[in-house]
């Protein structure tokens, strides 16, 4: 088959690139609008993340990136962050928290295929 070797040129990519970004940026729009209507699950979450026990903030924060991993993508950068924080104890955590992530919710169970392989026709 040979939409298997097909590879996208740096226009088509482009392309596609923006969409993605503009498809971003609707849905965390439209998020942020409906961010007025929480649920109580999503308030207690919220109140644990602002004022709970460091293990506490770190669970809060990987379960929101499980109900929504698209819509947030900026609690998942926060995870990162704590990963990189010098103290051993929260590094730890978040680092435990995203391997199971990862291996549970947010990726595939197959290889990943680069965007620029993919065949976009």
């Amino acid at each position: 088959d040979d939409s298997s070797l097909y590879v996208c040129n740096s226009d088509e990519l482009a392309k596609v690139e923006s969409t993605i970004n503009e498809f971003y940026h609707n849905i965390t729009k439209v998020e942020n609008k409906n961010n007025v209507k929480l649920s109580s699950d999503q308030k207690w979450i919220n109140k644990v993340i602002s004022s709970g026990t460091l293990s506490d903030k770190i669970a809060g924060l990987a379960l929101k990136i499980q109900q929504s991993p698209i819509k947030e993508l900026e609690t998942l950068d926060i995870l990162i962050t704590l990963a990189s924080n010098k103290e051993q104890r929260p590094a730890q955590l978040a680092i435990d928290s995203i391997k199971d992530l990862l291996i549970s919710n947010l990726l595939p169970d197959r290889y990943l295929i680069s965007l620029a392989s993919r065949p976009l026709k």
